[in-house]
């Protein structure tokens, strides 16, 4: 009954709301990890952004109101990833906190021997597995690489599991026990190259740990996937099972296995 309810309010909302064509237009532009995308991706793109805009609240921080490019921005990359999963993968957290650029975090850590260890971090982004997504505004309008947004929407799909262990909820195709096998061995080549002094071909921080691991790869599977698809084939198939997409091929770049 709440499913058919909320069904119905979605549908009732789309036909309501809309997005001004020169905005969409003007934000679409700046997004190349959209291109290949064909019409029908496109307009469920535009309805999950409406729907993200409209059940998630965009708040900024440090002074910072977020202005109808920004909201559009960070929605199109936010429901990018689930495209193909459906726009439910995005429940269970309704807060965006958008700050103008990085911002410090202060936080603790209990080691092996119980000893409470406090910290301050600079960071440009953040997902709480039972809270709000936090991100810096100026990794997202000039990423140097990337996506800062999806990195941490992976956080999110990867916490519906119960835990932010780097394996999100395999659709029944998907063997978790290959999941496990394939993302363990590149996760600890990375490692075995960082510990001989070696730079990993991926950002060095997948192998930070195992949620990390899935968030890089994340970026990567959308924002390059010529790379991911040359140099990591065989978890790039896994991705492809895993998000329903093939970025590769819309884009008509590489041979995807599998």
């Amino acid at each position: 009954m709440f499913t058919r309810w909320r069904n119905y309010r979605r549908q009732r909302l789309l036909q309501r709301r809309s997005i001004a064509p020169s905005l969409w237009q003007e934000v679409t532009a700046q997004q190349p990890l959209l291109k290949g995308l064909n019409l029908a991706e496109r307009q469920r793109l535009q309805e999950y952004s409406i729907l993200f805009m409209e059940e998630k609240a965009i708040v900024g921080a440090q002074g910072l109101i977020p202005n109808p490019q920004q909201r559009l921005t960070i929605a199109l990359q936010a429901t990018l990833p689930v495209l193909a999963l459906g726009f439910d993968w995005l429940a269970g957290w309704r807060e965006v906190i958008l700050y103008p650029s990085a911002f410090i975090v202060d936080g603790e850590e209990i080691d092996e021997a119980g000893v409470v260890h406090r910290y301050r971090e600079v960071r440009s982004g953040e997902a709480w597995q039972h809270g709000a997504v936090i991100l810096g505004w100026s990794e997202i309008c000039e990423p140097s690489e990337g996506s800062l947004v999806i990195h941490e929407i992976a956080h999110k799909l990867d916490a519906r599991s119960g835990s932010l262990d780097g394996m999100p909820p395999l659709p029944p195709d998907l063997s978790p026990a290959h999941w496990i096998a394939t993302c363990t061995r590149i996760y600890q080549e990375m490692e075995a190259l960082l510990d001989a002094g070696a730079e990993p071909l991926a950002d060095p921080y997948a192998a930070e740990n195992p949620a990390e691991f899935f968030a890089v790869f994340s970026e990567l599977f959308f924002t390059a996937p010529g790379f991911f698809t040359a140099y990591y084939p065989e978890l790039y198939s896994l991705f492809r099972q895993f998000y329903r997409q093939d970025p590769a091929a819309r884009l008509k770049i590489g041979v995807t296995n599998g």
